[in-house]
């Protein structure tokens, strides 16, 4: 039987290197292959190696020569194949997953002028490092802020006129949400009409949400785990307490928690939508699914990364700022900071142990 197109790609680009000498576009992939996140590391590296085999209409080269390094998620390890890259004359780097790996490769990158792009690292060291070290670095995702302010952006439009509430568990990520919609809300004068703390993983949180019922509130936003947010809504059903109970996009690992078929549905989170489910993706989704490959995870950023990569290097562009590129992410565009706009927040619903998207993309 014939072999499909994923399967020859497969073929041609990961269990057989890529080797062409007369390869005009070189691209490095710096990514985790052999430590905890190396699942990732190896999707985007598979996401990548797709993404070669695509045509670039502007340039109209027909070869590209992908080189892998494992960045370990290690500074040392990460300098280390850095530098690899750099003597095998990559002209742009895509892939780092870890940020401890990321800034250490920045230090051998930008100096050589080789532009580096994350798929997922949000950090303020990003917008810092570019302006104070010179660093030619990128990131497809938003900025460190960007999960608080949508968060804040959705639910105060949605909860005008409603008594609401915010919760924390007191932890970096938690507090760090809870603080920054607090801010927002005070900043646009629709305050909430409790601030309550709680203790992580504890097996009942009935106390809180009783002293809530008191104030008589009706929406309930959560800085904290997928493990408490969904404690939480049990314990608002088993006491009757009718609320609106939303978390960040932690809430994506509710269907892996235990007993997750005991976690009510109608649960709301604000998170980006997977890329697996952007129009623009449903051609290589539909042929990862034919050759029963994961959808989603690092290959469909990792695509549209050497997409970004290939059209930079066809139009001699070091600085990535400015023109949009257009990807199978749809138009992806990066700030002066170096964050871009490729994973919209929006409003998801926890639904039959899956959380999709309220309303489609």
């Amino acid at each position: 039987m014939p072999f499909s197109f994923v399967a020859t790609i497969l073929i041609a680009l990961v269990i057989a290197p890529v080797s062409n000498a007369k390869a005009q576009i070189v691209i490095g992939v710096l990514t985790d292959l052999s430590a905890k996140s190396s699942i990732i590391g190896k999707q985007i590296e598979l996401g990548a190696r797709l993404g070669a085999g695509a045509p670039i209409a502007r340039s109209g080269a027909d070869d590209t020569l992908v080189v892998v390094e494992d960045s370990g998620c290690d500074p040392d390890t990460a300098k280390l194949a850095a530098k690899r890259l750099v003597e095998q004359n990559v002209r742009i780097v895509i892939g780092p997953i870890c940020s401890k790996a990321m800034y250490a490769a920045l230090d051998i990158l930008s100096p050589a002028g080789i532009p580096l792009v994350s798929p997922f690292i949000r950090a303020t060291h990003i917008a810092r490092g570019r302006k104070d070290d010179g660093w030619l670095a990128y990131t497809l995702a938003g900025s460190a802020n960007a999960e608080g302010e949508a968060i804040a952006r959705i639910l105060l439009k949605r909860w005008q006129g409603k008594a609401y509430a915010i919760a924390d568990d007191g932890g970096v990520y938690g507090r760090g949400l809870a603080d920054q919609f607090r801010t927002l809300a005070d900043l646009s004068g629709q305050k909430p009409i409790a601030n309550v703390n709680f203790r992580p993983l504890q097996s009942t949180q009935i106390a809180m949400l009783r002293r809530l019922a008191r104030s008589g509130v009706e929406a309930l936003f959560i800085g904290g785990e997928a493990y408490d947010v969904a404690q939480i809504a049990r314990d608002a059903k088993k006491i009757g307490l009718d609320i609106e109970i939303v978390g960040g996009e932690a809430l994506a690992l509710l269907p892996y928690e235990d007993d997750a078929t005991s976690i009510p549905d109608g649960i709301l989170a604000v998170m980006p939508v997977d890329p697996a489910l952007y129009p623009s993706s449903t051609k290589l989704v539909n042929n990862l699914k034919s050759e029963r490959l994961q959808t989603t995870g690092g290959i469909i950023p990792g695509y549209a990364m050497v997409q970004i990569a290939r059209a930079a290097i066809a139009d001699d562009r070091v600085d990535l700022t400015g023109d949009a590129f257009e990807t199978i992410l749809g138009a992806v565009r990066f700030s002066k900071d170096g964050y871009a706009n490729a994973y919209p927040y929006r409003l998801h619903i926890w639904a039959n142990g899956r959380i999709s998207p309220m309303g489609g993309f």
